[in-house]
């Protein structure tokens, strides 16, 4: 929208006041006959009592409460807007279009909300929180969803020496961990290569393997079953081991409610709750910022948006394929239920968020505008967006 102080003289008609209009000041009401061509509407048709102008700069009133004056010129302090009468319905176009214009006074007293500072960086918080959620667990690394990482099996000792041994090597994951509340069918767990060996074939008796993880986010361990101990002494005793580790990233931030965001559907695919289901990068986090003051401040002032599905709190797969009604597919496209595949991809890294549009899960006063509130994502920097159903889907690059 463009941030005008007026708009073009267009020529009016004036109306005797009537009971279903709110009368603004003077004795007339005043009604475009023609519509402003730089009065951009959130949408190509507006109803009763919609927004059609938000004055979200100071727009200093000249002391006249008129909306329109003749020649007509919108002259409204900051939060102030124009709204359309019972009755009247405006189309986006710059030809003939007739509407009633009337101060909404539930937003004269509303100030520009200020685009919040950017997230401070944490290296482990999305990874601290997972851990306090899941008592017990101490993982010695954090591996990427979906990666090669070379470690070194080795057997030890009643006395916590190093020593040759021939071993067995299996991996299994922490049910119920990052936020993935179900256990049916099993998580699918990372992969181990090779499986067994003996470590006296290789220096200082490190055994190099391959964990292969897949893309599912969680806690997992891998377990070093010693099956034929030998340091050249007898009755010599190796002691079976665990290494545990997470799979997932530990750089996401929280995104929690605030003035401008409400947290919807953390139990909608038994995530637990809107605290595991909120976690997202710094950049994308303020892009998000950005986006949605920008929105709110140019089309739905003093209210909040309804931020669904971002990421859980290390990452990884998000798994929403519940049944049918997600359109899980396999990939000859085939309907498929599998509480492990998803189709949100974009939700792994935390750099993507859907914006809730309907009133499935948020208040209509929250709901956003699809191709505005795209359009606000994009000048915030995002480097994808479309209309995913009943939201918008914003996602930056990192």
């Amino acid at each position: 929208m463009k941030n005008a102080v007026s708009f073009s003289p267009i020529r009016l008609k004036c109306m005797r006041p009537t009971s279903i209009f709110l009368l603004l000041a003077g004795s007339c009401f005043c009604c475009f006959g023609q519509l402003p061509a730089n009065l951009d509407l959130p949408s190509e048709t507006l109803n009763s009592g919609n927004v059609v102008y938000q004055a979200s700069n100071s727009i200093t009133n000249s002391g006249s409460n008129f909306v329109v004056q003749d020649p007509a010129s919108v002259t409204l302090t900051a939060g102030s807007s124009i709204t359309l009468a019972p009755g009247f319905d405006a189309v986006a176009t710059t030809g003939t279009a007739t509407f009633q214009a009337v101060i909404n006074p539930d937003v004269v007293n509303w100030q520009p909300i200020p685009v919040p500072s950017p997230p401070t960086a944490c290296t482990n918080c999305g990874e601290d929180f997972a851990l306090a959620a899941s008592s017990g667990i101490s993982p010695q690394a954090t591996f990427a969803p979906s990666s090669s990482n070379t470690l070194y099996a080795y057997c030890l000792d009643e006395n916590a020496d190093v020593v040759p041994c021939d071993l067995s090597l299996s991996i299994a994951s922490y049910l119920k961990t990052n936020g993935h509340f179900h256990d049916s069918p099993l998580p699918p767990t990372s992969s181990i290569s090779p499986s067994s060996g003996y470590t006296g074939d290789y220096p200082d008796w490190n055994m190099p393997v391959t964990l292969t993880t897949t893309q599912i986010g969680q806690f997992e361990t891998v377990s070093v079953t010693p099956t034929d101990c030998d340091n050249g002494e007898e009755g010599e005793t190796c002691i079976e081991t665990n290494y545990d580790y997470a799979v997932g990233y530990s750089s996401l931030v929280y995104i929690a409610n605030s003035n401008i965001f409400y947290q919807t559907g953390g139990n909608t695919t038994d995530h637990g709750d809107n605290t595991f289901n909120h976690w997202m990068t710094v950049n994308a986090a303020t892009g998000l910022q950005q986006a949605t003051t920008a929105y709110l401040n140019q089309y739905n002032p003093g209210q909040k948006v309804c931020i669904n599905d971002i990421a859980l709190p290390i990452g990884g797969k998000f798994d929403i394929c519940w049944s049918s009604a997600f359109n899980c597919k396999d990939k000859n496209g085939n309907p498929v239920v599998n509480p492990w595949g998803s189709p949100h991809a974009s939700h792994d890294q935390g750099t993507a968020v859907d914006v809730a549009a309907t009133t499935n899960q948020c208040n209509q006063s929250n709901t956003v505008n699809i191709p505005n509130f795209r359009q606000a994502c994009s000048f915030a920097g995002a480097s994808k967006t479309f209309a995913e159903g009943s939201h918008a889907h914003c996602q930056w690059p990192n």
